[in-house]
């Protein structure tokens, strides 16, 4: 072959491989339909369907297959959750579904009326506090500790879900949100689902234990002033234990501290590890650097990794959420392949799941927010051994989804837009409907990061008309979101990125704990 002709055959080599590099990277490129969830202004619409998400498979190829259309008088192309290998929550009959391809929640109120007719009802917490309610209850598939023993809808929608207003007792936190009836497949139907003036919905992170100077009692008074209901908190297993068994005195009693300064304010604590493993824990000693997967140190570490769950567990029994690897697919588990990262990540799940459940049966176990939302998939697949993640079983041999967490969680992060139905409010929809294909869809959501940078946005007006969006669009549209824990509380001074995310200015700055527009926002919508 002429010299010609090899130099242009490697240029073509060369050319496809570097496009084939830059699918799943979250970013629309040239060759590509989609990736993760940039869509290249796609929608269900402008491919002829009427409403639905469009979801972006691991080719980066657009999957329409739920997308919706309307009309054409079929249960299961009007309603396409009501099919019987799913668990259908309705009874899948035409009349059930509405013509923009919602599915009508079928409810009485407690006088047997059907329609149902509007009006308000009481609410009694645990603690014995009673509130007139109106409008801070909706219809969900999700997860809630309230036993709901009276609703009443009251005929609106908003997002496809009825709103509802609902008599609640609180009964235990293992309540079940199922009552006795069921569908014509025989499955439960659900009971409503209640939310507590606004429930939790307002979290903020913050690394405590990892910053120098922060004075712990001052940083939850002005959460408890901004109304945080749940601080996310930095707690790496090689920062705070010095081996598998014990906990080092400064960090356990730093720790103690962050707790009672959170209950003086009714906040709760999430713990969550960022990935970084020690010499004692993974053998080596660069902190990003695991052994290879199907090795016998491999194993080992397995058991070091639940062992040291289980000691956080114990050593801090006030903490009820525990966050398993932040980012896992792009920042706690480097240097493998991306299917091996979601073998791995699975694998750590079961084990600090086994562990956590050892040392605290009521702490709950939050899936390690994803930065790559379009690898949800590829996790049930794996935890359910699917395709070429058969081999996932190798270490735990469980399919049940509730083996590995509890609560999942991911990070939508938009950089530089504000929040919109098309950019935020459908992609989160989409993500969640993964949920739902695997019979997941009754576990609550943590948005576990999301915000805005200073110098990205380059005005803090819009920062705070940013967090009034996504709050408003979360309450309105995403019911399965728990908690959304916004990034982050203190701006400090640094070089990296991440130091200007913050809504209140931190110790180091010029201003000290001066607050910034968005902060008077998160707080005039957290007490709304």
């Amino acid at each position: 072959m002429k010299p010609k002709s090899i130099s242009l055959l490697l240029m073509m080599l060369f050319t496809l491989s570097s496009c084939q590099a830059m699918c799943n990277n979250d970013v629309y490129d040239p060759g590509e339909e989609c990736d993760g969830i940039d869509f290249n202004d796609a929608t269900c619409q402008s491919r002829g369907f009427d409403d639905g998400p469009l979801l972006c498979d691991d080719n980066c190829m657009i999957d329409d297959s739920h997308c919706t259309k309307c009309g054409n008088g079929v249960c299961e192309d009007v309603c396409p959750a009501c099919v019987p290998e799913r668990a259908c929550r309705i009874k899948c009959k035409v009349e059930n579904c509405s013509a923009d391809c919602r599915i009508i929640a079928s409810c009485v109120d407690s006088d047997g009326n059907d329609p149902s007719t509007k009006g308000t009802v009481t609410i009694t917490y645990h603690s014995g506090e009673v509130k007139k309610v109106t409008d801070q209850c909706r219809f969900a598939h999700s997860y809630n500790p309230h036993m709901v023993t009276e609703y009443i809808c009251n005929d609106s929608a908003v997002g496809g879900f009825s709103q509802i207003e609902i008599d609640c007792r609180d009964t235990n936190p293992d309540s079940s949100c199922y009552g006795t009836e069921t569908d014509e497949y025989g499955n439960l139907l659900p009971l409503g689902y209640c939310q507590e003036d606004n429930n939790k919905l307002f979290g903020i992170c913050e690394p405590l234990v990892r910053s120098s100077g922060v004075d712990v009692e001052q940083a939850f008074r002005i959460e408890g002033e901004l109304g945080v209901k749940r601080h996310r908190e930095w707690i790496n297993l090689c920062q705070v234990l010095s081996d598998p068994f014990t906990p080092m005195p400064y960090y356990k009693s730093l720790i103690d501290d962050i707790i009672s300064n959170a209950e003086l304010q009714g906040i709760e604590i999430m713990g969550m590890e960022d990935g970084n493993y020690c010499g004692w824990l993974s053998g080596s000693d660069n902190i990003y650097v695991l052994p290879d997967r199907g090795t016998p140190e491999y194993g080992q570490f397995l058991i070091k990794w639940e062992q040291s769950w289980e000691t956080l567990a114990i050593t801090f029994p006030k903490i009820k959420y525990w966050e398993v690897i932040n980012e896992p697919i792009i920042m706690g588990i480097k240097y493998v392949p991306l299917d091996t990262k979601i073998k791995m990540f699975c694998d750590m799940l079961f084990y600090a799941k086994r562990g956590i459940k050892s040392g605290n049966p009521q702490a709950k176990v939050v899936m390690g927010g994803l930065f790559k939302t379009s690898k949800l998939r590829s996790i049930y697949e794996c935890i359910s051994k699917e395709g070429s993640f058969a081999d996932c079983g190798t270490y735990s041999d469980s399919t049940d989804p509730d083996d590995y967490f509890d609560i999942a969680a991911w990070h939508p992060y938009l950089w530089n837009e504000g929040p919109t139905i098309t950019n935020f409010v459908n992609p989160n929809i989409a993500i969640h409907n993964v949920m739902m294909e695997y019979g997941d869809e009754q576990k609550p959501v943590f948005i576990t990061e999301y915000g805005f940078n200073d110098e990205y946005i380059g005005s803090q007006e819009l920062i705070a008309q940013y967090l009034e969006s996504t709050y408003s669009l979360t309450s309105e549209y995403l019911p399965f979101v728990e908690t959304f824990f916004w990034f982050k509380l203190y701006e400090e001074v640094g070089a990296s990125d991440p130091e200007k995310f913050g809504i209140i200015y931190g110790h180091t700055t010029e201003n000290p704990f001066e607050w910034k527009t968005a902060a008077f926002k998160y707080q005039e919508m957290s007490q709304s």
